[in-house]
């Protein structure tokens, strides 16, 4: 069929009425089928009555009835000669108030006999009310328009391809709704890349179980099933009784729905061979709302047939973009390719982005709006440069396939870390308790907003919250789990079927609070008061969530301590992440469960730079962190071999230092938390080491590393040892009362040196002494670990040393290389900068402001700022 008959709805149903009149256009259960020549005569009949009351091209006719046939027939006949305002049926008075006046309804359609609260409204408003009524032996769509305010005419003239066809509004879950005027061209622009890209013929049945109010319904399934030369079943709606037996009985080809309908689909999979055994789909359509991938492939399993999610939004008239049909390559977790239309990545600041990069998701093209009707300040908003913005945040790989990472306003910003609920619904979506899950944000005292998600189980299922938030633990990084999973038997959802995060915490929130349980015994006495403490608060219960409360990821560095006081037990880092709750932290001390995975505290989370990422420690870093302004997002790393160093040091043990181990802790942490680069590190003193090795091993993978800042580290070749310096310095430290300790240490090393020599090539340990301080024994094992470390070679990233002016408090018998021995490995790939203090006291006040200062200069000029 040619554009000129695809230009306009009425021009397409003529059309098709010309070429198939007997073939079957609109089903429905329990009535007989509807050619195109019905629907095309039916469609006049529609436009015909209207014109005969006075509507025009330009008349906004509201359409209120109930999901199926008429519904169907309705929206063609009044998009053919007028412009049709479909409302959900299922409206409160005050709404329909709203939408009626808002969009300057002056016709309302109903059923004959309507007595609801859109008929009062209607009364009040003095609208005109025009009733049909459906003859028992009428097709799939077929009504008469009363004969009392109709006069039959002649043939209407019909609308053209840049009248207004269909008017809709926004949800409206964060803001007053916005009016979408679609012109019969975006319409059809939209309904012949559907049906061009799932390659829909005349063969094609679709079973419509969306809202024929909504842009999914009429446009997503019907539209394209037209526009196709197909059938669409109507049915009255989703319901999962009647579902599988509308597929026996109509056989269809395909179906379109959003993701809470499939998964819904899936709990109720039994049924499917139970009652049409032999039927296939071709493809299965997944719209309006992320699909897991984990639901994808069980539907896949289910059903026998590829399911094809698409990319829609009813400013562009629905589709976007789609992942092809077989046998073309259909990515999970992958809206697709653009359809029809221009897609791309845009800043704030309006710079289209490259591949890989992430930003708002924007389209342009003949299916998308140019403005919101009488909204300046939403456009100025919506559009730049002819770009309409979606609001959606995503990136767009090599190939041009696009990624959403969630709604900007449903980002949740926990203390500065960004969170999409999308990406925590498809993890939770892989448990295989989960039916249905909806993350969603909540107000928090000190964070701004924390993470809380409802969870529907499937039939049979018993899962606790707190095994759920472990499954989240093994997959996601600590700040991207819930700190609260509440379970409900149904996640409150818009008419359309989609989940509305936004109003979830309104909806959800008695199922939110939490009931007070004193502490029951000493333990979680003695836990109780240490969290009052560092909270504030006055009463801590048992199965409050320390987050809840007030806590953040610092507050945990000051628990922990408070916790050992208070109890005698040592707790991990990890501990109150994993089990934000007095009784969980109870249960988990009593199990090998204390042994906590890696962590990335956000040391400075806010801005949105490329963040930095401090190796070795997590305390030493924060107030250099604070020094790199609050633009620069910074994290300290924490894994267990740290907590396992400490506690031999402590027990007055020299532990053996694994660069290696460590790096390999650290770039787990790290990866789990940002998966591809760039990347940005840094690390003081021996942490510096790591993050050079780390990096290495980064650019090995093929990932970016722009910079990596050394904090005073030297290598061990970088260092000479000048004896003189060192008598007078031994000396010097006897003559000072320090005699006594300096003769233990150098008799223990002694003694080391020689068990040592004694031992077998290959077991000689490090042997220690309780003579020996804790600060001799940890730096011992720093050196040696220093010794034992060489750098790769063909570095290719960028190095800056900051180097300490000071030299008086690094080894004072020590004489350093300028460049601390990092210029044979890095060549001009090294930067040395001066700063003010001595090794330690670089990253402590007052000279970590200097520090702060420089180093900025060198963060500022790379990419994402």
């Amino acid at each position: 069929m040619t554009a000129k008959y695809m230009s306009s709805i009425p021009s397409l149903l003529k059309e098709r009425a010309r070429v198939q009149p007997n073939a079957p256009a609109i089903l429905a259960p329990g009535s007989a089928p509807l050619t195109y020549e019905g629907l095309w005569e039916q469609t006049m009949h529609v436009a015909g009555g209207l014109q005969s009351l006075g509507v025009s091209h330009s008349t906004r006719v509201a359409v209120v009835l109930p999901n199926g046939p008429e519904m169907a027939a309705a929206f063609l006949g009044v998009a053919a000669c007028a412009t049709c305002a479909p409302i959900n049926p299922a409206s409160r008075a005050s709404e329909f108030r709203f939408y009626l006046e808002d969009a300057g309804a002056q016709f309302l359609i109903v059923r004959k006999g309507e007595t609801g609260p859109v008929r009062m409204v209607a009364d009040e408003r003095g609208l005109k009310v025009i009733e049909i009524e459906v003859a028992a032996s009428a097709h799939a769509g077929q009504f008469a328009i009363n004969p009392e305010s109709v006069k039959r005419g002649a043939i209407p003239g019909f609308s053209a391809p840049d009248d207004i066809a269909l008017l809709l509004h926004t949800s409206g879950t964060t803001a007053r709704p916005k009016i979408v005027p679609l012109s019969h061209a975006n319409l059809m622009a939209s309904a012949r890349n559907i049906s061009r890209h799932l390659a829909l013929s005349p063969s094609d049945c679709c079973l419509n179980v969306m809202p024929l109010f909504h842009i999914h319904g009429l446009i997503g399934a019907l539209l394209a099933s037209l526009a196709g030369g197909g059938s669409v079943v109507c049915a009255p709606g989703f319901n999962d009784r009647d579902f599988f037996g509308w597929v026996a009985d109509f056989r269809p080809s395909w179906y379109s729905a959003v993701p809470t309908i499939h998964q819904s689909v899936i709990v109720h999979a039994a049924r499917y061979r139970e009652q049409a055994p032999n039927h296939r789909f071709r493809f299965v359509r997944s719209s309006s709302a992320s699909l897991p991938p984990s639901t994808m492939k069980t539907l896949e399993d289910l059903l026998e047939a590829p399911v094809i999610e698409a990319y829609s939004m009813t400013e562009a008239s629905h589709q976007m973009a789609s992942n092809p049909l077989p046998p073309a390559n259909r990515v999970p977790g992958s809206v697709g390719v653009a359809v029809g239309i221009d897609l791309a990545i845009m800043d704030d600041s309006g710079r289209r982005l490259a591949a890989g990069q992430t930003g708002e998701i924007v389209v342009r093209g003949p299916s998308v709006i140019h403005a919101y009707e009488n909204n300046p300040e939403a456009n100025a908003k919506a559009f730049t440069d002819g770009w309409f913005r979606t609001g959606d945040q995503g990136h767009l790989d090599e190939q041009g396939y696009l990624f959403i990472s969630g709604r900007l306003k449903e980002i949740v910003n926990r203390g500065g870390e960004k969170v999409s609920p999308r990406e925590v619904d498809d993890v939770l979506l892989e448990h295989a308790g989960v039916a249905q899950a909806a993350a969603f944000g909540v107000p928090h005292a000190s964070l701004g907003e924390d993470l809380a998600a409802a969870v529907v189980l499937r039939p049979g299922s018993q899962v606790s919250e707190y095994e759920l938030r472990q499954f989240l633990f093994s997959r996601l990084s600590e700040f991207k789990v819930p700190s609260r999973i509440v379970f409900v038997d149904t996640i409150p959802k818009g008419a359309t079927g989609k989940v509305q995060r936004t109003l979830l915490h309104e909806k959800l929130g008695d199922f939110l609070k939490r009931p007070y349980v004193a502490p029951r015994n000493d333990l979680e006495i003695g836990l109780a008061t240490a969290w009052e403490k560092v909270l504030q608060v006055q009463r801590v219960g048992v199965t409050d969530n320390f987050f809840e409360l007030g806590g953040s990821s610092l507050g945990v560095l000051n628990l922990i301590p408070e916790m050992e006081r208070a109890t005698g037990i040592k707790f991990d880092l990890g501990d109150v992440f994993r089990s934000p709750t007095i009784a969980e932290l109870v249960t988990r001390s009593g199990s090998e469960a204390t042994q906590s995975a890696s962590i990335v505290v956000p040391l400075q989370p806010d801005g949105n730079g490329i963040p930095v990422f401090c190796m070795y420690g997590i305390n030493i870093y924060k107030d250099f962190a604070e020094s790199l302004g609050k633009g620069q997002p910074v994290y300290g790393v924490y894994v267990r071999e740290e907590q396992s160093i400490i506690k031999q040091v402590m027990e007055g043990n020299s532990p053996e230092i694994s660069i290696s181990r460590l790096v390999d802790a650290y770039g787990n942490a790290i990866a789990r938390f940002r998966p591809h680069g760039p990347y940005r590190l840094a690390g003081f003193s021996l942490g510096g080491i790591m993050a050079v090795e780390l990096a290495a091993r980064l650019r090995e993978r093929g990932e970016e590393v722009e910079l990596v800042m050394l904090l005073d580290t030297v290598l061990a070749h970088g260092q000479r040892r000048n004896w003189g310096k060192w008598f007078s310095h031994q000396v010097a430290q006897v003559m000072k009362g320090h005699g006594p300790r300096k003769i233990r240490n150098l008799l223990a090393r002694l003694r080391d040196k020689l068990a040592r020599s004694r031992s077998p090539s290959g077991t000689r340990k490090r042997v220690t002494h309780a003579g020996e301080d804790f600060a001799v024994r940890q730096v011992s094992a720093f050196r040696r670990a220093a010794r034992g470390w060489q750098p790769r070679p063909g570095v290719d990233f960028t190095v800056i040393l900051f180097r300490a002016l000071d030299k008086s408090r690094w080894m004072p018998y020590v004489d350093l290389q300028e460049d601390y021995g990092w210029r044979r490995y890095l060549g001009d790939r090294l930067s040395i900068v001066n700063v003010a203090g001595a090794h330690r006291s670089i990253i402590e006040s007052p000279n970590v402001a200097e520090l702060g200062r420089k180093a900025r200069q060198y963060l500022g000029s790379g990419p994402g700022k």
